[in-house]
């Protein structure tokens, strides 16, 4: 069992790990993605500073031929840098001029989809546009007069990332990625250890309150049951059946916890406890599993779905211990003849919904229960039961 628990929580934490790491994975993808942008700006920035010399000239000498010089000028260094389309803008935001080198067209029309409606502020501008598989970065820079705040002017140039420093990007992620997971795989394996221990302590401390629970409604079950000489076995194999069918109808496990109490205190009237101490989540079975289908039981003459669920399950499970128990005034009826005896009553004290669906497994478990007809073996499957419905 111990193994099967292991590996049921390497499997689980190399999910959490592997979900981890794929979160932290794009985390980290998307802040180095951020972070080369800012890299790549910043080559594009240094790049297009050396043509502010240019647009200060201009500035300070706005003649045609000063002008004439500046784009000649930028003609000459753009054929020997990464920029493909440089312009310069004055401190009205008016285009002075505009070079490129020779574009094409998918590379023209997608920089033509990116229109750039900036403003003449202070800060540095960007955005990346793709054109097939090339990446170019659109960068708007303001130019500052020198030693002063002053804006004299703008350049905007599209700057085309070179193949190599692609590679050095994506590199730069597989690689910061790579680290994040083998990080996050690593301390998993480590706290793996660490976890089996904690795991087994909760185990442990998990089965103890399993046997308290099964102790604490033992003594009250045998209670009931000594009194009728009795033993508890009873109470086991009524609990075992009626979980069994309430498995099947698909009851809900808060209902399934207060069936399991209920079978086991369900004669608790007869031991003069008061139902204020006892009946707390037990009372629908306690109360009323005299009740009968067709309405001509007791305490309160229900009939139907009036009756609660889990008194319609303990009635039928009930009845069919007592006909395959064997009791010092009768000897234990089969399995064929007990189901016969409860379809001849279907409809009566039962609910034929819930025979219906009792009868076909019934079989297997009632096997199982004979084969274990011991209070050892069969107080170690309730434990399980409890573990599950009460306890978890």
């Amino acid at each position: 069992m111990i193994t099967a628990i292991k590996k049921s929580l390497l499997r689980r934490l190399m999910l959490c790990a592997l979900v981890l790491a794929t979160v932290f994975g794009l985390v980290i993808a998307i802040v180095e993605l951020e972070r080369t942008d800012q890299n790549v700006v910043n080559l594009a920035v240094k790049e297009s500073s050396t043509y502010f010399p240019l647009l200060k000239d201009y500035y300070h000498d706005s003649s045609r031929e000063s002008l004439d010089r500046v784009r000649s000028t930028a003609l000459s260094d753009l054929q020997k840098g990464h920029f493909i389309i440089v312009e310069f803008y004055d401190h009205d935001k008016q285009k002075l001029f505009e070079e490129s080198l020779g574009l094409p067209q998918e590379v023209e029309q997608a920089i033509e989809r990116k229109k750039h409606n900036f403003l003449l502020g202070d800060q540095v501008d960007y955005m990346r546009i793709f054109a097939g598989s090339t990446l170019f970065l659109k960068i708007v820079v303001p130019v500052m007069e020198s030693h002063s705040t002053t804006i004299i002017g703008c350049f905007e140039g599209v700057y085309q990332v070179t193949d190599e420093e692609i590679r050095d990007i994506v590199n730069g992620i597989l690689l910061a990625v790579a680290q994040v997971i083998l990080v996050v795989l690593l301390t998993s394996f480590i706290l793996y250890p660490i976890i089996v221990l904690l795991n087994k302590k909760l185990l442990g401390l998990t089965s103890d309150l399993a046997k308290a629970s099964v102790g604490m409604l033992n003594v009250l079950g045998s209670a009931v049951a000594k009194r009728d000489s009795d033993t508890s076995l009873h109470n086991y194999r009524v609990v075992l059946y009626a979980v069994r069918l309430a498995e099947e109808i698909d009851l809900a496990r808060e209902q399934i916890a207060n069936l399991i109490r209920g079978a086991f205190l369900h004669d608790v009237g007869k031991i003069g406890i008061s139902d204020a101490i006892l009946l707390k989540d037990a009372e629908d079975v306690v109360l009323y599993h005299h009740e009968k289908y067709d309405g001509s039981g007791y305490m309160a003459g229900l009939s139907g779905d009036d009756i609660p669920i889990n008194a319609r399950i303990f009635t039928i499970v009930d009845v069919f211990d007592a006909l395959t128990s064997r009791r010092p005034y009768k000897n234990p009826l089969s399995l064929e003849d007990s189901l016969t005896m409860l379809k001849k009553d279907v409809g009566r004290p039962f609910d034929p919904h819930l025979l219906e669906r009792f009868i076909p497994i019934i079989g297997s478990l009632f096997g199982q229960v004979l084969q274990m007809d011991n209070e050892h073996g069969l107080e170690q499957k309730l434990e399980s039961i409890i573990r599950n419905y009460i306890t978890r």
